[in-house]
């Protein structure tokens, strides 16, 4: 019902301070007329502001409504009273459907003060323009505004009083702040049509309206738009998270759908509590929270299922629209945390997709890599393993250019191994040729095969320590070559002068050859002897720093395969100088590359770290959403270390463990110093079943116990990880 249009007094054509009297009169001739059948029209009627329904069951009600006498309050404030001649002079103007004189003669009498002699020009003329702003398609927001700022003047002002005994007959006490209440009521059932069409009223629009009034009206108002959105926006917020649980599959549908379904309440509730009031940052909150959630759902499920689709985009678009929300505390951390995640792995999109053209020439290498280890020590062997790998390896730098972390590790990798297995066979052939002579006419073949595969190997891109390794084998194996050939060559012209010899003594006196003969072997046995002696001595220097190169050499080379999981191939490295070292419990010695430690002194989380390693290990721990290294420590083997004031979050390990701690030893290309010398590994606990979920919320904190171990004793599964990932 329009409060205005159909008001009771409207229908009775009565003002509203009418008496008893004038009640009963006009009911009278109202029935009068119904029992001939005419359609009365009434003083009151004021066709401008509307059609009126005054059937008998019309008449009925109306009566009823106006009986008691706090209804009769509430029905005239919606309604005019006439106290004063101006009231009687404004009212025939309106009958006349003259409502601008109407409104300049009540304009008139309005003071900075009401009084008794102008409170019903406030009633009247805000009634009128309430009901002229309704009366067409489109609200008239001026009209609105003017009518509901001169109604809360009357109803907050010590008139008031006067204006109820006017109405009830008596000076009833009456609440203005109740009255106003009601009124409220009235206004937001009249005005919704209106209530967010284009053409109408928006609800903080409508608020604002209310700005003259106290501020507890403004909070009921307020509340009155607040409840219908809060509860929708929960509602979606839980249907939205048993979908997700049932199909994270289509997360990223049900997030953006979620946003664009509460988007308009969520703005409204924004407008009309304000950013700052703690129902709504909490109800924001959560609407963000379960948006970013179904981002990450969808982002790992499919992320993990490695299928062609990349979630990446269409995830950072829903965490974006979490982010628009507005939110606070550690909603916010979170989110920005997750956003950098994906936009990181979005970035890393042309990268990823160059690493899968050359998954299968990876796979190759790798392969050969591994089965080269089983293979027996010969210059064949290496010589295939280089030529085989070539071409793939060509594939990958045209793919990755031929600057790039990978590819370089992986060709030097392969000149590694391939060096390493021509050091032994050459090592082998010298050391043969110390207990055996006859050997001496097989080793220049094994020497001059070695350098014709070192050459091949010239033409490999590899890192500048493996280079510098490769070039003085290089150096050196040459060297015996050449050595060797200046041997060969003395030797086989030494011959030739005997045999000429040989032959002139033959032609002088054949009865000599026996003494001949004699004298042959004595040569042959003399060269022999001057090669031994060339190769034990005037190459022992030179073979001997030629046999530490290889053994230094043969430390691990750095390089992953993080699509197939592939073990890094190496020899055994070298005894370490700092064999036995190794840092305090405790120690940080990558704070210079992670940052240093972050701690919470609030917060109460703990997590104690037991190394059931055989050697010591360097724990790290890692947000999970954003990647960063909180805390690197040092942790001796077989001992016990307890990381205390965690700071709430969601984490997973890495650890990086070995035996012989080296402070000068360089890693990630130069990026670090400090590292093991020997048995060194890298680790990391990533799986979704191992994360570590820290949380002190004032009454409760969280506390654990992990045991590092390599084997299916301890409490968290590993997995094996580059050096590189695991200082990116």
């Amino acid at each position: 019902m329009n409060i205005i249009t159909q008001n009771p007094f409207r229908v009775l054509g009565l003002t509203g301070n009418a008496t008893e009297r004038e009640l009963q009169k006009q009911l009278a001739k109202i029935k009068a007329f119904e029992r001939v059948g005419k359609t009365v029209s009434l003083d009151y009627d004021f066709n401008i502001i509307g059609q009126i329904s005054r059937g008998a069951e019309d008449i009925q009600e109306a009566s009823n409504k106006i009986e008691q006498a706090h209804k009769k309050l509430i029905y005239s404030l919606f309604w005019f009273v006439k106290n004063t001649q101006f009231d009687e002079i404004a009212f025939n103007n309106l009958k006349e459907n003259d409502t601008e004189k109407a409104i300049e003669i009540w304009n008139k009498t309005l003071r900075e003060e009401i009084t008794a002699k102008n409170y019903s020009s406030y009633l009247n003329l805000s009634t009128l323009y309430i009901a002229l702003s309704t009366i067409a398609e489109q609200i008239d927001l001026q009209k609105l505004q003017a009518g509901i700022s001169l109604k809360g003047n009357l109803i907050h002002s010590e008139s008031l009083k006067d204006f109820s005994k006017l109405v009830t007959g008596n000076g009833i006490s009456n609440d203005p702040n109740e009255i106003s209440k009601k009124f409220v009521d009235e206004v937001i059932e009249l005005l919704k049509p209106y209530l967010n069409k284009r053409s109408g009223i928006s609800a903080n629009d409508l608020i604002s309206f209310f700005s003259s009034y106290p501020s507890s009206i403004q909070k009921y108002i307020a509340a009155k738009f607040t409840e219908v959105p809060i509860s929708t926006i929960e509602n979606k917020i839980e249907k939205t998270t048993q979908k997700r649980k049932n199909n994270p599959r289509d997360a990223e549908e049900y997030g953006e759908e979620l946003y664009k379904k509460t988007k308009s309440d969520i703005t409204l509730l924004k407008k009309l509590m304000g950013s700052s009031n703690v129902q709504y940052q909490m109800l924001a909150n959560k609407l963000a929270n379960e948006i970013l959630q179904c981002s990450i759902d969808f982002f790992n499920t499919l992320r993990d299922e490695g299928g062609e689709y990349d979630p990446g985009e269409a995830a950072l678009k829903v965490a974006k629209y979490a982010k628009a929300i507005g939110t606070t505390g550690q909603t916010k951390s979170r989110i920005k945390e997750n956003t950098e995640v994906m936009q990181e792995w979005v970035d890393d999109k042309p990268n990823r997709q160059r690493q899968e053209a050359i998954a299968e020439d990876l796979a190759f290498v790798t392969n050969k890599l591994q089965r080269f280890q089983n293979l027996s020590d010969s210059i064949d062997n290496s010589r295939n393993l280089i030529v085989s790998c070539k071409p793939k390896l060509n594939n990958v730098k045209n793919e990755l250019g031929g600057y790039d972390d990978l590819y370089l590790q992986i060709s030097s990798a392969v000149v590694s191994n391939a060096l390493g297995m021509i050091i032994e066979v050459v090592n082998r052939g010298q050391s043969q040729l110390q207990h055996d002579r006859t050997k001496l006419i097989t080793l220049p073949t094994t020497i001059s095969s070695a350098v014709s595969v070192i050459e091949k190997m010239e033409c490999f891109d590899m890192v500048s320590e493996v280079r510098n390794r490769f070039d003085t084998n290089k150096r050196t194996i040459k060297g015996i070559k050449s050595q060797l050939d200046s041997i060969t060559n003395a030797s086989r012209s030494y011959s030739a002068t005997s045999s000429t010899n040989k032959a002139s003594a033959s032609n002088s006196n054949s009865n000599s050859s026996s003494g001949n003969s004699g004298a042959i072997l004595f040569v042959i046995i003399v060269v022999v002897a001057i090669i031994i002696a060339l190769l034990s001595n005037d190459n022992s220097k030179s073979y001997s720093d030629y046999r530490t190169s290889s053994n230094n050499h043969s430390a691990k080379p750095s390089y992953s395969f993080d699509k197939k999981n592939t073990e890094p191939v190496y020899v055994a490295p070298a005894i370490s100088k700092y064999k036995g070292n190794k840092l305090k419990n405790g120690s940080s010695p990558y704070n210079a590359f992670f940052g240093a430690g972050v701690y919470n002194k609030k917060h109460h989380n703990w997590m104690t770290f037991k190394n059931g390693y055989q050697t010591d290990a360097i724990v790290c721990l890692v947000n999970y959403y954003s990647g960063k290294t909180i805390r690197n420590e040092y942790i001796q083997a077989g001992t016990t270390f307890k990381m205390t004031n965690l700071p709430n979050g969601t984490y997973y390990m890495k650890v990086f463990s070995g035996k012989d701690w080296n402070p000068t030893k360089v890693l990630a290309n130069g990026k670090i110093k400090g590292g093991f010398d020997t048995n060194e590994s890298f680790y990391q606990s990533k799986n979704s079943s191992d994360l570590l979920q820290l949380n002190d919320n004032g009454y409760q904190y969280s506390t654990g116990e992990i045991t590092l171990y390599k084997v299916s004793s301890g409490n968290m599964q590993t997995q094996s990880m580059s050096e590189t990932s695991f200082f990116n």
